[in-house]
């Protein structure tokens, strides 16, 4: 096994310390680690290999590098995981009894819901629910909170849970809402917000759904082999994407969540969910996948 050099550790500890980080910021990061420590930038081949190194100098320890996608843009992310600890009981170490109870049915009506998501108005409404009560202005403050730690996304009154989130609570979704999750059925990863096939089980995030789709003039379901009942997402790659133009796809993928909570429908989808990001070390970093229990694809309900 090769040891961390002080780049390594450098490396780390700004993941510890961030929570989460895209590929590209990951491959700043590690520019920015190997020239502060005078070491040669490598290309993607050297970053994966980076990654590998610290992965297996910390397994041992129960920790581990993991990669998530991010179900608004399709963007790969990475993350420390604590493979011996659900970060739900290292949450409440940072939030009260209270919050936590709060966070857990926000998270609770989203898994339950079609869109993955939840209006803040509802949020505000759970702290009726709660056996110490909370004010609507505290419960405020929380989500401005766990928005800025990267816990849930905000945008135009809808609540969705982030990739952080879905990256280090990976394990407490699975084995709590074992019965109810779907995965991608590309990415095999928990698929919250995207679309399901009429006839099966099978379901896609938007972004892997424009990936799997694309160049098909007649996309049938992969499970059933039925015709796809579902739009296909702009296929458009877009390599440099602006924070002003994420913004506006967040936005329109935040409005077509509202509009599948009005009409009931999964038929419209917004466009250019597939933008392209350097992912230097996708295949050097495991998926946020637990080491135990893998999620069913049946679609029954759970009690919380």
């Amino acid at each position: 096994m090769m040891q961390m050099t002080t780049a390594h550790r450098m490396f780390l500890q700004s993941i510890m310390s961030q929570g989460i980080l895209n590929a590209r910021e990951v491959k700043h990061l590690y520019q920015k680690c190997c020239t502060a420590c005078e070491v040669a930038i490598g290309d993607a081949a050297a970053l994966g290999q980076f990654v590998i190194t610290i992965n297996s100098n910390i397994r041992p320890f129960n920790m581990e590098i993991k990669k998530g996608i991010d179900e608004v843009d399709g963007k790969q992310h990475y993350g420390l995981v604590n493979l011996a600890e659900t970060a739900i009981s290292r949450l409440a170490s940072d939030y009260s009894a209270n919050e936590m109870e709060l966070f857990k049915k926000m998270i609770d009506v989203i898994v339950h819901s079609d869109h993955g998501s939840v209006s803040s108005i509802d949020v505000l409404n759970l702290t009726d629910q709660l056996d110490k009560k909370m004010t609507k202005d505290a419960a405020e403050d929380l989500m401005d909170q766990m928005q800025k730690q990267k816990w849930i996304k905000q945008n135009n009154g809808e609540i969705v849970l982030s990739v952080r989130t879905l990256v280090e609570l990976d394990q407490y979704l699975r084995e709590t809402y074992e019965e109810l999750l779907l995965l991608c059925n590309i990415c095999k990863q928990i698929c919250l917000q995207g679309d399901k096939c009429d006839n099966c089980d099978t379901k896609f995030h938007l972004c892997c759904a424009a990936r799997y789709f694309r160049g098909k003039h007649t996309p049938k379901c992969p499970g059933c082999q039925r015709s796809w009942p579902h739009s296909i997402p702009d296929t458009t790659v877009q390599q440099n994407t602006s924070p002003a133009k994420q913004t506006n796809d967040t936005t329109v993928h935040q409005n077509t969540l509202r509009e599948k909570r009005s009409n009931g429908t999964t038929h419209t989808v917004p466009d250019a969910v597939t933008n392209a990001v350097p992912d230097a070390v996708t295949d050097a970093v495991p998926d946020a996948q637990p080491r135990r229990r893998s999620t069913r694809s049946t679609r029954s309900g759970q009690s919380s």
